[in-house]
């Protein structure tokens, strides 16, 4: 039976102030996730997920920049703390400036500083390690690190080290200054972990430096934040300025490598904006590698959802060589599957329509019947919310807008930043 898509969920994990599927059984969530992730700073839930049968479990780690620093910066400098600095890492294993002292910047989260890693440097490399061993004695049941800021390219939009790596740092670490040096030691950085990686790391959407890191065997997937639907957009991500186009391009990128590729919308969670998201991400869709990662709670404080219980299957198309283009018909990307599943029961051929643009698109015609239309409400699966198929039909007689924007569907057009999905 397919009971659903690949899907990522938080398990007591942090969404700002909110802990998200904190209060759920272990059973529930090995029902409705193959991944969860947990606090690196409480194994209880990686150990019950597990125990219920749950099929990855992965905990956070941030191995690049270090929370909860205090002055002063110059040797013998302040404490950190959290997952590595309260191992005490050696001075060597910390960026420093020109005069010697660390970098760091302010952290409006803690009222402190962040100060960073190295990762070319041996010390820096045995401190994770160590922080990593030790979790997995208490969790060898652990098949995850999600590694934070890890991953990504050392220069950013610039080019430079001062809007990359070192973005909002009080200076640019020295003791790095190539592409080569930071790829060696990110991958070495990699290669020592214990248990495989899901970096949380790129170039934009795309695979940093053509994907020299999912080449690397300990790294078994690479994690797209704002996916669709995101935190920094306030929603659904338009392609006003090739945004959309360049979030599916990067999902698509990861594909070739044979690594999980997850899409993490963050943004909030209406029926509206999930449903636009997911009609996007299964544009991008790979049964063996797309991963599903809603983090966004529902008012509830959860975030699992019924869409993702629908599974696509058997596609006329794809997006060949790994560009949205592709799926691109007179305005609007379309993708027709043959096959669909609901909660492990087949409900037909189904098919989705995006437009992503600014502007109001007409629909095209499609290459089958499609008489009904997803329609969700704003209420997580644990709180009723359901993924429901109302009648459809092209035209002023449209009825099926109950949970959606009337703007959507006016005489066979798709409104600005909407999406649909159809069934037969």
């Amino acid at each position: 039976m397919i009971a659903h898509v690949l899907t990522f969920l938080y398990y007591n994990q942090s969404f700002g102030p909110t802990a998200v599927n904190a209060k759920l059984s272990a059973q529930f969530m090995a029902a409705h996730a193959d991944f969860v992730e947990s606090s690196g700073f409480d194994n209880r839930y990686v150990n019950a997920f597990k125990a219920a049968g749950g099929r990855f479990a992965v905990t956070y780690i941030d191995p690049t920049y270090v929370p909860y620093c205090v002055p002063p910066f110059v040797p013998p400098a302040g404490r950190c703390a959290g997952q590595i600095g309260d191992l005490g890492p050696g001075e060597q294993a910390w960026f420093h400036d020109a005069n010697g002292a660390r970098i760091h910047r302010g952290d409006s989260y803690t009222g402190q500083f962040q100060e960073s890693l190295n990762p070319a440097d041996a010390l820096a490399r045995e401190a994770v390690a160590l922080w990593m061993n030790r979790y997995v004695a208490k969790s060898p049941n652990l098949d995850f690190f999600f590694s934070d800021d890890s991953g990504s390219t050392f220069g950013g939009p610039d080019g430079t080290p001062r809007s990359g790596m070192f973005y909002g740092f009080n200076a640019v670490g020295t003791e790095v200054r190539s592409d080569s040096a930071w790829i060696a030691g990110e991958s070495a950085l990699f290669t020592g972990a214990p248990r495989r990686l899901i970096i949380n790391g790129g170039y934009g959407f795309k695979p940093a430096y053509d994907g020299v890191f999912l080449k690397n065997p300990n790294v078994a997937g690479a994690n797209h934040e704002g996916c669709f639907n995101s935190a920094a957009y306030g929603g659904r991500v338009s392609d006003s300025k090739g945004e959309w186009t360049s979030q599916a391009d990067g999902l698509l990128a990861d594909l070739p490598f044979r690594k999980y590729s997850l899409c993490m919308m963050n943004g909030p969670p209406s029926a509206s904006n999930r449903l636009f998201a997911l009609a996007s991400w299964w544009l991008t869709y790979d049964p063996k590698y797309s991963v599903a990662a809603p983090i966004a709670p529902a008012p509830d404080g959860n975030a699992v959802f019924p869409e993702y219980a629908i599974v696509p299957t058997a596609p006329q198309a794809s997006a060949g060589g790994g560009r949205i283009d592709a799926l691109y018909r007179g305005g609007v990307y379309v993708r027709e599957f043959g096959q669909c599943f609901q909660d492990g029961r087949s409900i037909g051929a189904c098919a989705t329509v995006v437009n992503p643009g600014t502007s109001a698109r007409e629909v095209p015609a499609l290459s089958r019947r499609y008489t009904r239309m997803l329609t969700l409400g704003d209420a997580s699966t644990v709180s009723g919310g359901r993924a429901v198929w109302s009648i459809f039909r092209r035209g002023p007689e449209t009825k099926a807008l109950t949970a959606m924007d009337r703007s959507t569907i006016v005489l066979g057009t798709l409104g600005p930043v909407q999406a649909m999905v159809l069934r037969q």
